[in-house]
């Protein structure tokens, strides 16, 4: 897999509503490799590879962040957009018309402020502005720790999937962290669909609490999570990941969710795919890179065996 486009895609501080910057980055990405590429008015980007596809490929483009409520003299007030878990004195930037503020974010009690370090630095600021977490980005070619693998890892997964498949239609979704979610306008406006694969994070046990899913174990295909995913397509994915040697692994979830819900209230069943992380919706997520490679070829073998109909479910 191509790690760089993963480097590519982290300079973008795609907070939930903020996702512009980088749908135009993928588009141009997309152009090479497609018989058409567009944009909804949503914010919605889709590229279409092959004849009548029938197939798509979804992931979302936002991320967990904050929102500036109030603007104070040396620090602003901000609220959560989406469930990010985020410590005290967790670098920060903020966006504005005047370029990116640098500051510290403080936790008091539920409240959540960020310091902005230089005095002329508020007047900068505007309500509404958006917070990111800063770029913290590393990798030792095994694994990888970032800000936002939740959603930039199953984006890139879900990018170079598409890219090698033969006939698929590629669809990056806009504020999948905090409604409206982009999803179920951008499954009913692609025609033709028989099958919708969500690429997404999952969680992953670690030394902070066990989990059914383990990294290392290739992805994770959901059966239950806030809805009941469609159980003939679940169990026909994990049948292809046996079949053809790629590790993967069930998941049964109490809460949580994905774009597979908005994806099945648009009249078609959808797959939920995620890539294992530790600590997602924090500034330290991290991931490994066997667990994406796993989960790119998982898609391919199963887009494969769809096209050739030789799927039971």
């Amino acid at each position: 897999m191509d790690l760089n486009l993963l480097v590519q895609m982290m300079r973008f501080n795609s907070v939930v509503g903020n996702e512009a910057p980088l749908a135009g980055w993928l588009m141009e990405q997309l152009r090479p490799h497609a018989t058409r590429v567009e944009m909804d008015r949503l914010g919605n980007v889709f590229a279409w590879r092959g004849e009548r596809p029938q197939v798509a490929i979804f992931s979302h483009m936002d991320s967990v962040g904050f929102i500036v409520e109030e603007v104070k003299e040396d620090h602003v007030k901000v609220v959560k957009l989406g469930g990010p878990t985020t410590p005290n004195y967790t670098p920060m930037i903020i966006e504005t018309d005047a370029g990116a503020v640098s500051g510290t974010l403080l936790v008091k009690d539920k409240d959540y402020y960020i310091d902005l370090w230089e005095p002329d630095a508020a007047t900068k600021v505007a309500v509404g502005d958006v917070a990111a977490f800063a770029p913290n980005f590393q990798t030792d070619g095994k694994l990888i720790h970032s800000r936002w693998l939740d959603n930039k890892l199953g984006t890139w997964v879900a990018l170079e999937a598409w890219q090698a498949a033969k006939n698929a239609v590629f669809v990056a979704t806009v504020r999948e962290e905090h409604a409206p979610a982009g999803a179920g306008a951008a499954a009913l406006r692609v025609q033709g669909l028989e099958l919708g694969i969500v690429v997404d994070i999952t969680y992953a046990a670690s030394p902070e609490g066990p989990y059914i899913v383990e990294w290392g174990k290739g992805p994770a295909v959901t059966l239950r999570d806030a809805q009941v995913h469609d159980r003939r397509w679940a169990k026909a994915m994990l049948q292809v990941a046996k079949d053809s040697d790629i590790p993967a692994q069930a998941e049964i979830a109490l809460s949580g969710g994905s774009d597979a819900m908005h994806v099945s209230l648009a009249g078609f069943p959808a797959i939920f795919v995620g890539v294992p992380i530790r600590y997602a919706h924090t500034p330290a997520e991290v991931a490994r890179l066997s667990d994406c490679e796993a989960t790119k070829d998982l898609i391919l073998e199963f887009l494969k065996k769809y096209g050739k109909g030789k799927l039971n479910k």
